[in-house]
């Protein structure tokens, strides 16, 4: 007999024939028990560790959860809440009880960036597994910092964030946890191109079956995160699957403290007591911490909310460029279009296609197009943005919002394809980087027809200069937002895209003349649709036109009819469809 094995086994022997094998089952019926008795998390206030005892908070989401799985079979959940309230521990535990008490469960972590999500994993699933008694303690053949298998179950946690592109794909996931949402730069490609199709529709409704499907959505609201809030109140109006919760920071015990003797309110305080039913407690509570953000009041707001609307104020000293008339303006037309790829044949549909199309092209028509090129390819959300207008309507016809290498052949020639397939469109590029020089340089060696130019209107002769394409200045930015906002105004443009509004929506002006996309949010496609509709600004009456050091644009003075095919079979020879002249 070998030393210890034997004894290993007798214990093993003992706990499947016995009490552990009672408490085995128990657990694995019971995640509340097995949280509150056996689960270990990271301690807020120290490096050591302590017993999973659930608070309030997370005692009312975990009701929601199981009430909402009675009646639909499966549990769809978003959440809005402050910060540290423990909704994300409380799902992380969720998912280790599934997944290794359970077989045949895939559970996926999904946060807004890699660091993040290792951290998650770390601190919390990784520290559930590790402190586990043995006796319960599933076995792992696979333990890493993103991912945790369990293949006697066949079953696994693993970790991925919203900057990675091949996020979920090629997988089925019976378990979906998306964490700070707000944060994510491209919300609405990463959920709805590749973690929605991923998501299992398992559904079970009894209390013992957690044969389910899974999805709990949970931020912390931050003013950028402009997909996540919109999400959360298509939920609120019963329009998709989800159930939204609110969690008031007065709800969570850490957002507490005792009342001291002579503790007297003031006006204010009793009038938002009174308004919000608040606690005494919590008053207290704020009083002490609201002294640390005197000087962003905004940023306590939105980390400790008392409602879902304040939860989303603007930062302190920052007003949104697109007013409320306007963005209701834009957001009548919102739609999904059509996923195709283009190249020498035209557009053609295709299902992952990088192009959304609203409408085909449409003969005699002239199109504006602007591109703004990512900065680089690294993994930080930054992505190249295309947005192609009607000229005469400047309603947005087409879009493609792309991580494609600047530099590549690929990426040349879908610009390329897709200006001629829009009437050989006015293409109005960014050059003020390095990409963009580059983009310019392959358009001209492709003896591109229509590339846009600026005018100088102080030149008494509008002198001609051979300089093309956009150059930011802190003057010509200025000039492009005002131009955008006159247009909206005079002309209630359509747009389609619903991520061209929600950069819209989150695009704010820090100091007069200084604008940027909010924290956790991008401004890629709004630099495409202002730099379009610059393109179209001569067209339309009572638009200012950019103006530049003597340089002048490509005019336009009327439509002849263009074939692409054609234009094939006349060995490439591309024709100046439009008549354009210089002026």
């Amino acid at each position: 007999m070998t030393p210890g094995i034997d004894d290993n086994e007798d214990a093993r022997a003992r706990m499947v024939s016995g009490l552990w094998s009672r408490e085995i089952y128990r657990c694995q019926t019971d995640y509340e028990y097995l949280s509150n008795t056996y689960l270990t998390i990271q301690s807020k206030k120290s490096i050591a560790t302590q017993k999973f005892a659930w608070n309030p908070v997370q005692q009312v989401l975990w009701e929601k959860m199981r009430a909402q799985k009675r009646k639909t079979g499966k549990i769809r959940q978003i959440w809005g809440k402050p910060r540290k309230v423990g909704a994300t521990t409380l799902v992380r535990g969720m998912s280790f009880w599934l997944t290794g008490f359970h077989q045949n469960r895939k559970s996926l972590l999904v946060t807004h960036d890699e660091p993040s999500s290792i951290e998650v994993f770390v601190a919390q699933d990784l520290t559930f597994y590790r402190h586990l008694p043995k006796e319960l303690k599933p076995p792992s053949n696979y333990e890493s910092r993103t991912r945790l298998s369990f293949s006697h179950l066949n079953s696994e946690v693993s970790v991925g964030h919203a900057r990675d592109a091949n996020v979920g794909v090629t997988q089925t996931y019976d378990f979906l946890h998306v964490t700070e949402m707000s944060r994510f730069r491209n919300a609405a490609n990463v959920m709805n191109d590749a973690l929605f199709p991923t998501l299992s529709e398992a559904s079970a409704y009894e209390d013992n079956d957690w044969g389910c499907s899974v999805a709990v959505l949970e931020s912390t609201s931050r003013y950028g995160g402009t997909w996540f809030k919109e999400f959360a109140e298509a939920a609120m109006r019963g329009e998709n699957e989800y159930e939204f919760t609110f969690i008031p920071a007065y709800l969570h015990k850490d957002y507490q403290r005792p009342v001291p003797e002579g503790f007297t309110l003031t006006v204010a305080e009793r009038a938002l007591m009174a308004l919000h039913k608040l606690p005494v407690t919590h008053i207290v509570w704020r009083r002490e911490e609201q002294p640390k953000y005197a000087k962003n009041p905004s940023m306590f707001r939105q980390n400790y909310p008392l409602t879902w609307q304040e939860s989303w104020v603007l930062p302190t000293g920052t007003t949104r460029v697109m007013s409320d008339t306007m963005l209701e303006a834009m957001e009548r037309g919102l739609a999904p279009g059509k996923r195709m790829m283009v190249d020498e044949r035209g557009l053609h549909p295709s299902v992952g296609g990088a192009i959304e199309v609203w409408q085909r092209p449409v003969d005699g028509v002239y199109y504006d197009m602007g591109v703004d090129i990512a900065s680089g390819q690294g993994s930080d959300g930054d992505k190249t943005a295309i947005e192609v207008i009607r000229r005469d309507t400047l309603e947005q016809v087409a879009e493609c919002i792309t991580s494609t290498d600047p530099a590549s052949k690929e990426f040349e020639e879908r610009i390329y394809w897709l200006g001629m397939v829009y009437n050989t469109a006015q293409i109005v590029p960014d050059v003020t980087g390095g990409w963009g020089w580059a983009l310019l340089s392959a358009l001209t060696r492709l003896d591109y027809p229509a590339i846009w130019q600026q005018r100088n209107h102080m030149d008494a002769r509008d002198a001609m200069s051979q300089k093309m394409g956009f150059h930011y200045t802190k003057q010509s930015k200025t000039q492009l937002i005002n131009n955008m906002m006159l247009t909206v105004t005079q002309h209630r443009p359509l747009i389609h895209s619903s991520y061209l509004y929600q950069e819209m929506v989150a695009f704010l002006e820090v100091d007069q003349g200084e604008w940027r996309a909010a924290s956790g949010s991008t401004d890629d496609a709004m630099n495409a649709y202002m730099l379009a509709l610059i393109g179209s600004a001569d067209e339309h009456d009572g638009r200012p036109v950019i103006e530049a050091a003597p340089v002048t644009r490509l005019h336009t003075t009327k439509a002849n009819s263009f074939s692409l095919a054609q234009a094939i079979e006349d060995n490439n020879e591309v024709p100046d469809a439009r008549g354009q002249a210089w002026i």
